[in-house]
């Protein structure tokens, strides 16, 4: 090998380049330090590298060639010194680049470890026992796989905005997940090479490797539950049931170091299941394999319980832990312990069947594959809730059996204290209060209630829903019949980030139709002086609810009820909050009021209307901090004076304005990124038209598209802001930069696809290749929402295609249970033409079959929230909205 110019040296698995990242390790290189070290250090510099070496265990390095240089001037001392081997500078060459715990610093570290131990074998117990040291420490420093910076919260508990996906932010957290999560992998691959190469005939090695795999186990807990994570947990699974293979153990240490394993194994599924992230096919290709690596390992596990120790029961002053799940108490006999870990491993082997079934289908959307046959009985059910009763609540997510369901059900109402930190448990506890009891026998339904009042005392202390569930739970229907399920709603409510209630204000505004204890008011009335954002949007949404109708004539029963709340939410504000609403209030009732100042113009020609627009939006002037009710995350701090534009109306004055708005820069890849953005937004605003219907079918779109960037899904959605402001009045964002259909054919652009040609270029550009990609990405979306929603009347005024080649869909005035001229259903659930057919390549092309792939793929992410989708819509019921005229829905099956 030529060290000289940097080739490749391998030890097992792992690749080692030899760099000049240290002068010192590069010369000894370039001298042969495969055949022999001729050279020496002194004492004095050997001291010197220990100090520099101490002092980065403290503070290391920030700069990735300092570290580098460090790395691999350490690992050729300890080349150098053979055959001694100085157990400080294995100690450093180990804690140094595992304390930065960077995928930089363990990259030139792995690779130095592998020098290393390919020029001196004998350091390797050495290395993995101090790499023990290192991995304890970063637990307890939670770093690399036990961090806390990546959001693993449930997508519908994550800030939900009105805005187009941003795969930027899809892209900075696949981002922040390799960064942080790869330096342990690199890890975990070196100490599976040293197992690799010693199996058992390295006694001393597999005794440090024990120690390690108890401290991974031990910190389970404290994992990560991103999908990015499933890899490296599955690295750990396969590294400690390898161990365990290769370890010849006492059967007491060994049944609990499986124990220990086994549990570690078991806490991927303590949360809720999750696809595979993002669209890189080889990672979801990597986790497919260790998974089936993990199954395999399942089936040959056994415990070994053989002469060491012969079958008896032991007495009663000897509380052996023979299993931690299993304390031995009087005729507790090994046999029984045995039995309780084959009852551990078949759950173990079910999941992880169940969990290769859930990769195959996301890798073979579209494909008919053999799946693996992973049903669970309810003894598995049982076994997980002896365990970890998280499991169990979980199992009910991945098999849907009604006798699975009703056996949790039960589980949970009989011990709630076991699952009070599991949001996802609460469903099971309520569930007694939302059957239909009348065919039970009555003995039976009292006996229930009486269990679940006494469950319903543990909400006190229950994990928290997301905010759309707790707001459920403020109607009859979602519980809130009890004073108890209604403090725990509002508990939720107040401990939820005020941006995240914001997005359900809505919701929340209708909830006050049955808040017969004044929660619901209250809550308002303290989140109004908390938020001025949050009060300015509650007024306007009722203010929106006080009619029925779009002209003001038939008032909506809870108009009293809104008005008395207006009064008050404005009554309690005072000082600068009062002067910030007056003038957010009468901006916006300025601009606003320019609709009626054109009335008289209706029938005039448009560049009379223009001209009065314009004069109109002339004399407004702009307040400090003033902003539009659909952009409440940006200021308004200029305006297109000659931006006026009035639109079609038979016998209103809706019109379209321009102004520049200051936003808040939501993605930042570095510190150096500008913290705003100024963006023109058109926005039209429309007096007489009801637009809570558009407003809802966006909301849900916006939930539609947290989910999809929860998993890193890239399929495009653009719910653009929708604002009522009152009743028949609203704003409305218009989609930038975007062409309708319809307006592409008045154009004499007849066709789809030469509209792109003309726009992007030749097919084969890249440019048209971007956009085409774009345009399958964002059809599969709305393909899913207009079928989930049953979008109707899509025709060419409301199909556009965008800038960047995504398509859009506006206006959404016929869905549920409503259609063009009182129809019902479509042929179709959603419009997919011929040319746009055409765009995307044809039936047998590589784009249509993407499209099909991403389609399947979007509805599979989008039904386990089922229940979240239709709570936000069923709402909004009381609205008496067109869409609801229609045969209510039924709710969707758990």
């Amino acid at each position: 090998m030529d060290v000289a110019r940097g080739h490749l040296h391998r030890v097992g698995t792992t690749h080692v380049r030899f760099d000049n990242a240290g002068t010192l390790a590069h010369a000894l290189l370039v001298q042969g330090a495969s055949h022999g070290i001729t050279s020496s250090l002194s004492d004095a510099g050997a001291q010197a590298l220990k100090a520099e070496l101490k002092s980065a265990l403290v503070a290391p390095p920030a700069d990735a060639d300092d570290m580098d240089s460090l790395v691999y001037r350490c690992a050729a001392l300890i080349v150098q010194q053979a055959p001694q081997l100085d157990m400080d500078l294995v100690t450093f060459l180990v804690l140094v680049p595992m304390h930065a715990c960077t995928k930089a610093a363990l990259t030139s570290a792995t690779r130095a470890w592998s020098w290393v131990l390919s020029e001196r074998p004998e350091a390797m117990v050495a290395i993995v026992s101090a790499i023990t040291d290192a991995w304890a420490r970063s637990i307890h420093r939670r770093q690399g796989l036990y961090t806390t910076q990546l959001d693993t919260r449930a997508p519908l508990s994550r800030k939900t905005e009105m805005s187009a996906l941003n795969r930027a932010e899809i892209a900075l957290e696949a981002q922040r997940a390799d960064e942080l999560l790869s330096g342990h992998m690199l890890v975990l691959s070196l100490l599976s090479d040293c197992l690799e190469g010693a199996r058992s005939s390295n006694a001393p090695l597999v005794t440090v490797l024990t120690r390690l795999v108890q401290h991974m186990a031990d910190a389970a807990p404290l994992l990560s539950s991103h999908p990015l994570t499933r890899a490296p947990r599955l690295a750990l699974v396969q590294l400690g049931l390898r161990v365990l293979s290769a370890a010849s153990l006492d059967v007491y240490i060994e049944s609990r170091l499986r124990d220990s394993v086994c549990r570690l194994a078991l806490s991927w599924f303590a949360h809720p299941p999750v696809w595979s992230y993002g669209g890189d096919l080889r990672r979801g290709a990597d986790e497919l394999v260790r998974v089936r690596m993990v199954c395999t390992l399942l089936r040959t596990a056994t415990l070994r319980a053989d002469s060491l120790v012969a079958p008896a029961t032991f007495s009663s002053t000897q509380r052996t832990v023979l299993h931690s799940a299993l304390v031995l108490v009087p005729d507790c006999t090994l046999s029984r312990a045995i039995e309780h870990f084959q009852q551990f491993l078949h759950l173990l082997q079910v999941l992880y069947e169940n969990e290769e079934a859930r990769l195959l289908v996301w890798l073979h959307p579209t494909q008919s594959v053999k799946l693996p046959a992973a049903h669970a009985t309810l003894a598995d059910l049982h076994t997980a809730w002896r365990i970890d009763p998280r499991v169990a609540v979980h199992m009910g997510m991945r098999f849907h059996q009604p006798d699975m369901q009703a056996a949790l059900t039960k589980l949970v109402c009989a011990e709630p204290h076991r699952v009070v930190h599991c949001a996802e448990a609460l469903p099971f506890l309520l569930a007694p209060r939302q059957r239909d009891t009348r065919r039970e026998p009555r003995q039976l339904v009292q006996q229930q209630q009486q269990q679940q009042r006494r469950g319903l005392k543990w909400l006190h202390t229950w994990a928290c829903v997301p905010p759309v569930d707790a707001v459920e739970m403020l109607t009859p229907e979602g519980g809130g019949t009890s004073p108890l399920v209604l403090q725990y709603a509002m508990r939720t409510l107040e401990e939820h980030p005020v941006d995240l209630v914001f997005f359900y204000v809505p919701q929340l505004v209708q909830t006050l139709r049955d808040d017969t204890h004044g929660y619901v008011a209250d809550f308002i009335l303290k989140t109004s002086l908390i938020s001025q954002l949050f009060c300015h949007q509650i007024i306007w949404n009722m203010k929106a609810n006080m009619y029925k109708d779009d002209n003001c004539e038939v008032e909506d029963p809870i108009k009293p009820t809104l008005d008395a709340m207006v009064e008050r939410i404005v009554a309690q504000l005072s000082g600068e909050a009062r002067a910030y609403y007056e003038r957010e209030f009468a901006f916006f009732n300025e601009v606003t009021g320019i609709s009626g100042k054109l009335r008289p113009y209706i029938k005039r020609p448009k560049p009379e209307k223009k001209a009065k627009i314009d004069e109109e939006i002339a004399k407004i002037q702009l307040a400090d901090g003033v902003y539009l009710p659909s952009n409440p995350d940006g200021t308004v701090i200029d305006i297109d004076r000659k931006s006026g534009r009035p639109l079609q109306s038979a016998a209103k004055a809706p019109f379209m304005a321009t102004f520049k708005v200051r936003r808040p820069v939501t993605v930042r890849a570095n510190d150096n990124d500008p913290l705003y953005e100024d963006v023109w937004q058109s926005a039209i605003f429309k007096v007489g038209d009801d637009c809570r219907q558009d407003a809802l079918a966006l909301q849900v779109m916006a939930q539609f598209k947290n989910i999809f960037t929860a998993i890193g899904l890239d399929v495009y959605l653009d719910p653009y802001r929708v604002t009522a402001t009152s009743a028949g009045c609203g704003v409305i964002d218009v989609v930038p930069n975007a062409t309708s259909r319809d307006e592409m054919g008045r154009a004499k652009i007849n066709d789809l696809l030469h509209f792109f040609i003309n726009r992007y270029g030749d097919e084969k550009s890249i440019t048209f290749q971007k956009a085409r990609l774009n345009f399958i990405q964002s059809m599969a979306a709305y393909s899913v929402v207009c079928h989930i929603l049953q979008i109707r009347d899509r025709h060419n005024g409301n199909i556009m295609i965008d800038g960047h080649g995504h398509l859009v869909h506006i206006d959404f005035g016929f869905l549920f249970d409503i259609g063009p001229g009182g129809m019902r259903f479509e042929p179709y659930s959603f419009k997919l033409s011929h040319e746009m057919v055409a765009v995307m390549g044809g039936h047998d092309s590589p784009g249509f079959a993407m499209f099909e792939q991403l389609v399947v793929k979007a509805f599979l992410a989008c039904r386990p929230f089922a229940n979240e989708i239709v709570a936000t819509c069923g709402l909004m019921l009381g609205t008496d909205l067109p869409s609801f005229k229609g045969k209510a829905h039924a709710r969707p099956p758990a």
